[in-house]
């Protein structure tokens, strides 16, 4: 009958790190899809800016070459680049859009990393209650075949 306790306490510490290693990788993954989903929102408004300067640049380039060579009044000229000018503003808002959604990855790389100190920790110390748990059980077995022997 202890041999059988014995076996049924390996086989469920077993299971318990079984299914804590799948919770854990699932939650990695999950964690990782988040990042992508981030990085890729990220990427996305960055390949935006990057539009909005350039055709602001262009428009500004033509605006100059028109006015240069007076297909173009004063006037227009002063009311394109205010334009310019509030379109600037919208990009510079996206900046800020961008510092804040870079925090917020680099925040949550942080938090990762001290996870993955403590997971690493946890998983150190389950090693350690299974190697203890292995000694246990060989202490059974030798208490076992000692008996065994008085038994005969």
């Amino acid at each position: 009958m202890s041999i059988f306790m014995v076996e049924l306490a390996a086989v469920l510490a077993g299971l318990i790190l079984f299914g804590y290693f799948i919770g854990y990788f699932y939650g990695k993954t999950k964690t990782e899809e988040l990042f992508h989903e981030k990085i890729a929102k990220l990427t996305k408004i960055i390949n935006e800016k990057n539009q909005m300067i350039i055709k602001i640049k262009g428009d500004l380039r033509v605006l100059q070459r028109r006015y240069e060579s007076g297909a173009v009044a004063k006037e227009r000229v002063e009311y394109e680049i205010s334009r310019k000018n509030e379109e600037l503003s919208k990009v510079r808002e996206s900046y800020n859009e961008l510092e804040n959604l870079i925090k917020e990855i680099q925040k949550d790389f942080h938090m990762i990393k001290h996870d993955k100190e403590l997971l690493l920790k946890e998983l150190e110390e389950k090693k350690q209650l299974l190697h203890n748990q292995d000694n246990i059980i060989v202490l059974l077995e030798k208490k076992i075949r000692e008996l065994s022997q008085i038994a005969e």
